[in-house]
């Protein structure tokens, strides 16, 4: 749900939240629009931000576009800190947890230090 805030000038501005669901639909979305062509070299085409934008906002509370693309960055981020997590020597996954795991203090050094 949006939430809104006042800003120094009075201005009204609404707030996405993210959640996971809102995350999932999102990479959904963008994934349909690369196999349909949407994205050149440089990025997403202007069209299909149109159509990530009106596909997302017809399942979920409204947003702007400019929302949609901070988002895609924010999950970018993550992505390529996971990217560099997993590709760390003594990093595994559990399974069981659903989260990565250190074999020791020395990869979480190796880790931070990469960071």
């Amino acid at each position: 749900m949006a939430t809104t805030k006042t800003g120094p000038r009075s201005q009204r501005t609404l707030r996405a939240d993210w959640d996971n669901t809102k995350d999932k639909f999102l990479l959904k979305a963008l994934q349909r629009q690369i196999n349909a062509g949407k994205r050149a070299e440089s990025g997403f085409k202007k069209e299909a931000w149109i159509a990530i934008l009106e596909e997302f906002n017809a399942k979920f509370e409204p947003v702007l576009l400019q929302q949609i693309k901070t988002c895609c960055g924010n999950l970018k981020i993550r992505f390529e800190a996971w990217q560099t997590l997993v590709e760390t020597s003594g990093v595994g996954w559990n399974d069981e947890k659903q989260l990565p795991e250190m074999e020791d203090d020395e990869a979480w050094k190796t880790y931070f230090a990469v960071l």
